[in-house]
Formats: structure tokens, C-alpha cells, sequence
């Protein structure tokens, strides 16, 4: 085994913690345990697929019976993303996208329908 700080093999066990063996490494102090899990969490398509249905329509006790996802975490997700939509508007001209001839362009009015956010995010990202 390595120390991921400095990769020495001067290693002690440091006691047990959640049931973990950790371990120090001599040489520069740092503690560290054997088998680190992955991260949890849903995908981003998942992520992705949650939204779509939102800006589809569906609602969000909907969305938590088809996909699994807790309506709460859904709702985080669609405010995480109503934010960068409120920066990307403020940072997009809006009128640029009225003049456009992109036939997909959202009108001026009707800048704030789901299929019109869903658009200028895209375009922000981008």
C-alpha cells in the first residue's frame, strides 16, 4: 500500500473509524483509508431525463414515480438550473435571439415558456 500524498510504503494503521481501517503515512503525516467509495449521486443523464420531463409537463410526484427520484432532489435540480438561466439571460441579448432566423428561436415574448428556457440553456452551456 501507498500513501496518495506522497507514495511512500512507510505506512501504520491508525485506528478504525464508520467501520474503516484508517492509515497514516509515516513520512508526511497524511491519514488516509484503503478503498475510498465512489461518489454518490444520480447521473447526469438522469439529471438531464428529469428535466426534459419537467419542461415537458410532467410534475414533479410524476417524475418521482417514473424515474425513482425524490421530488425534493427534482426540485433542486429545476432551481439549480432556473439560476443559470437567470444569469444566462442577463448575460444573453435577448433581442439577438428575436432577430434570428433559426427556426427553433423563441420569440421575445415568449422568452419564459419551458421550451424558450430550455433553448437559451442550451445555448449558454454552449
Amino acid at each position: 500500500m501507498q500513501c496518495p500524498e506522497c507514495k511512500s510504503t512507510h505506512i501504520r494503521k491508525n485506528g478504525i473509524k464508520k467501520g474503516k481501517q484508517n492509515h497514516i503515512c509515516v513520512d508526511c503525516c497524511r491519514q488516509f483509508i484503503e478503498q475510498y467509495e465512489s461518489s454518490k449521486g444520480y447521473s447526469d443523464e438522469m439529471k438531464r431525463d428529469c428535466l426534459k420531463m419537467y419542461v415537458n409537463g410532467m410534475g414533479f410526484r410524476g417524475i418521482e414515480r417514473v424515474k425513482g427520484v425524490h421530488h425534493t432532489t427534482v426540485i433542486a435540480w429545476v432551481t439549480a438550473v432556473g439560476k443559470i438561466l437567470a444569469y444566462a439571460l442577463s448575460q444573453f441579448n435577448l433581442r439577438a435571439i428575436t432577430r434570428s432566423r433559426n427556426a427553433y428561436a423563441p420569440k421575445y415574448h415568449n422568452i419564459f415558456r419551458p421550451n424558450a428556457l430550455l433553448y437559451i440553456y442550451r445555448l449558454s452551456i454552449s
